[in-house]
């Protein structure tokens, strides 16, 4: 994928890490494969596009990755129902500051958005008693529209988020507020 891009646009100036999958099952009843299969798409698939993606821009200095979390990787916003998604989140927030410091002196700016309850494929599939309970959590009784999630990931992908960096910007309408 990385050099199929190149190939055809000649470098790599942005990467956005922004796939992911979830799935409802408490803890006792998560079989390993489904654990296995969240990690694979939602922080080992950051993980090897932001290694891949770096490996191109070390020499253009000035590039920027973009890592989709979740405010469920957030430490005080993890969710019981939701193990292998609230894990692999909070490890996508750590690669983020792990890949920030040892970016940083090759011009590498790595930031993430950790949203909560967005209007998207992922969200409409779960049980409308869970979308009502992230909703209710929140300070503002709402789902997040996909551009405004999009919107920062662009301010962070844009030269005005030139001096920000390792940083995760929380876009959850308040519900983090809710939890501390």
């Amino acid at each position: 994928m990385i050099r199929e891009t190149v190939a055809k646009f000649g470098k790599i100036d942005i990467l956005v890490n922004n796939a992911g999958v979830a799935r409802q099952s408490d803890f006792l009843n998560l079989s390993i494969d489904d654990f296995q299969r969240t990690l694979d798409t939602n922080l080992y698939g950051t993980f090897l596009c932001s290694k891949y993606a770096a490996r191109e821009m070390i020499s253009q200095k000035r590039d920027k990755i973009v890592n989709v979390a979740s405010i469920r990787g957030l430490e005080n916003c993890a969710r019981k129902d939701m193990v292998d998604y609230s894990v692999a989140k909070a490890g996508v927030i750590s690669l983020t500051k792990s890949l920030a410091k040892e970016l940083a002196h090759s011009g590498i700016n790595v930031n993430a958005v950790a949203p909560s309850i967005t209007r998207t494929e992922l969200i409409m599939n779960l049980a409308e008693e869970a979308q009502r309970k992230a909703i209710d959590g929140a300070l503002i009784q709402r789902m997040a529209e996909p551009m405004e999630i999009a919107k920062a990931i662009l301010f962070l992908a844009s030269k005005d988020a030139d001096y920000i960096i390792g940083e995760v910007l929380v876009i959850d309408g308040g519900y983090n507020l809710t939890k501390l």
